[in-house]
């Protein structure tokens, strides 16, 4: 029987000890303490609390928003709270009419308690504007890709340029095309004149194609392709052929004094004589990049 209590009571120590263990690795519970209340002399319980969570506490003759502010409290003032309603805390304050004046409690921190959590605003919701999209951009117009004939120019006479072409053959069909006559100076690559010879402006004498303008002036030394050019949108994109063999339109120049210039005579005419005053449309195409440092375009 001996036995039996000696073994019960070594269990029983060992559970103990077992038990303390246990209860010592446990943390130990955060006891806050009751706010620390005075009772004053006219039987009112006061309790302590500092400012705090604002630079300058307002303190209002009601519990409210809308109420009057009496003061301001900076942070870190004593304070004495004798009652509450809501979310506002009865403070003395000598300076209200009854001496009791009305504080927002989430601005103080009675004694003995954690310091009250200010709730922040939520901030208002961003509305994205999208932006715009992009305009359209312009489609650039490619040159088609056509080849045909160039023009053969027979001469100039009287201002007028006559050519054989024996057409496109339907391969311009539906394309803005015209014959554009080039003048240039002997050895140069530049034009200084050009002209549009529209299909509905251009005649027919037999087998040679017509065309004629206004009197205009040519310089001496002068001879003149003819090309096939094609337009989008009424502007020049390219030729859709290439040069035809250069004639002479212009007189020879002079050793002696200077270029002479012609008023659209014959390309065998004689050079000299003063310029002729050039009619306000002479019909150069000014979109074709080509010529764009001609005066007639600047």
């Amino acid at each position: 029987m001996s036995r039996l209590s000696t073994r019960r009571t070594a269990r029983l120590a060992v559970l103990l000890l077992l038990a303390a263990l246990l209860l010592s690795a446990l943390p130990a519970a955060q006891v806050l303490a009751a706010p620390a209340a005075q009772e004053s002399s006219n039987g009112f319980l006061v309790f302590g609390g500092t400012v705090v969570n604002a630079p300058r506490l307002n303190v209002r003759d009601a519990p409210t928003t809308n109420g009057r502010i009496l003061g301001k409290l900076p942070a870190g003032t004593r304070v004495a709270v004798v009652g509450r309603s809501g979310n506002w805390f009865l403070i003395r304050f000598p300076a209200a009419p009854v001496g009791l004046a009305w504080t927002n409690s989430s601005y103080i921190q009675l004694d003995g308690q954690r310091a009250p959590v200010v709730a922040q605003p939520t901030p208002a919701a961003q509305r994205t504007v999208a932006a715009p999209p992009p305009p359209p951009q312009a489609s650039v117009p490619s040159l088609p890709d056509i080849q045909v004939d160039p023009p053969n120019l027979i001469d100039f006479n009287n201002g007028t340029f006559r050519w054989q072409w024996y057409g496109d053959m339907g391969q311009l069909d539906g394309v803005d095309w015209y014959t554009d006559i080039l003048l240039f100076n002997k050895g140069e690559t530049m034009p200084y004149r050009t002209f549009v010879a529209e299909p509905g402006q251009v005649g027919q004498d037999g087998p040679f194609f017509v065309w004629g303008n206004e009197p205009f002036r040519v310089q001496c030394n002068t001879e003149a392709v003819a090309r096939i050019a094609v337009r989008a949108n009424g502007q020049y994109i390219g030729w859709v052929s290439g040069p035809s063999a250069p004639i002479d339109v212009g007189p020879k120049c002079s050793s002696g004094g200077g270029g002479g210039s012609s008023s659209g005579g014959s390309s065998g005419g004689n050079g000299g004589g003063g310029d002729v005053v050039l009619p306000p449309d002479d019909l150069i195409d000014c979109s074709n990049p080509d010529f764009s440092g001609l005066p007639e375009c600047n």
